[in-house]
């Protein structure tokens, strides 16, 4: 009973808090890079809080297996350093039953990432890309103005000799293709924008056109002609893979798609990334009488890097087919959650009373 009301709870708290403390610095400094982009593009308020917003789960995701390490190890620090552990141990509580205690919330934590990683991750990661797009049509309209030589991303290149609001007077466009190059001038035009495009509307345009390669040319008029400047995403179809559902991955490897295998097999990983985090920490935190409670910190973050970082490298060569993903996707979690329970069974006592056993 005192374990599930005093040390969880202790790790628990610790947790929520380094949690929410090192989100809210992340989220402060991207806060004050995107209010500097809204006030050189003209974007409102509105539009940055709905980033900072959008990107809080995938910033999450990233922090937990650290949060879930730094908590356990400055908890097990403080309670062994203030003899809390060894008046428990003393008291007939094992090593193992503390251990098995303490695994109730590194699994609940655990899960919590996967399920973030499955289906908030790429939730987020859609509308990012939607209200990206909304932002690109935005940027080129508040980049029309007078005398002044824009580039549109469609590649097309126009120049506006005079703007009055959306109205356009003396328009000339260079439009870039294959293989033809094309230029239009028109005397007076309009932007107009659309729930997904926004375009600059031309009247009485003419239009030359020539290719390069054959020599051929050609000129004409039109009463109306339009240039897309930019087609944003209401129709969006999410064809990336961090863009995906577990169900939609599913289907993409039945059909063969390697990237589909292995998004599916990192967003899985992320569940055990959590899980061998916690348990790292637990197997180096034990302390010895008199130590300082902070004495396996820096030990217990060196070897969360180490996993952290070789994890991150498997998971980019198995995208790039290097290695096979029947041996990455379990690898590193294997590896490191052995060393981690062999650990923690050689605390326990087991291993010694094997020992005294074979003597």
């Amino acid at each position: 009973m005192i374990l599930e009301r005093y040390y969880n709870r202790d790790v628990v708290h610790t947790f929520i808090n380094l949690t929410l403390f090192i989100l809210a610095i992340i989220l402060s400094n991207l806060l004050i890079r995107f209010f500097n982009d809204a006030y050189s593009n003209g974007f409102g308020v509105d539009i940055v809080f709905k980033y900072i917003v959008l990107l809080i789960p995938e910033n999450f995701l990233t922090l937990l297996p650290v949060t879930t390490s730094l908590a356990i190890t400055l908890c097990f620090g403080k309670y062994f350093s203030n003899n809390e552990m060894f008046v428990t141990l003393a008291g007939g509580v094992t090593w193992a039953q503390v251990t098995r205690n303490v695994l109730k919330p590194i699994i609940f934590i655990s899960f919590m990432a996967l399920i973030i990683s499955m289906y908030v991750t790429p939730f987020t990661v859609r509308t990012i890309e939607m209200l990206n797009s909304v932002m690109q049509a935005q940027t080129v309209i508040q980049s029309v103005s007078d005398q002044k030589i824009i580039k549109i991303p469609n590649g097309t290149t126009a120049y506006i000799g005079k703007k009055n609001g959306d109205f356009l007077s003396d328009v000339f466009l260079y439009q870039t293709g294959t293989p033809k190059y094309t230029v239009i001038t028109a005397p007076t035009g309009h932007i107009a924008t659309e729930s997904n495009s926004s375009s600059i509307i031309l009247k009485n345009a003419s239009f030359y056109s020539v290719n390069p390669i054959t020599k051929e040319s050609s000129y004409g008029t039109a009463v109306t002609a339009e240039d897309i400047m930019h087609r944003s995403s209401s129709g969006y179809t999410p064809n990336k893979n961090n863009t995906l559902y577990p169900n939609e991955l599913i289907s993409k490897i039945i059909n063969g798609n390697h990237g589909a295998l292995v998004a599916l097999c990192t967003r899985i990983g992320s569940f055990f990334t959590v899980l061998v985090s916690g348990l790292l920490a637990l197997s180096m935190c034990r302390l010895r009488p008199r130590q300082n409670k902070y004495a396996k910190l820096l030990p217990s973050a060196a070897v969360l890097a180490i996993y952290l970082s070789l994890s991150m490298f498997i998971n980019t060569i198995m995208e790039s087919d290097t290695l096979p993903v029947w041996i990455g996707a379990w690898i590193c979690h294997v590896i490191f959650g052995s060393i981690a329970i062999y650990n923690l069974r050689k605390q326990n006592g087991s291993e010694k009373n094997k020992k005294i056993k074979r003597k």
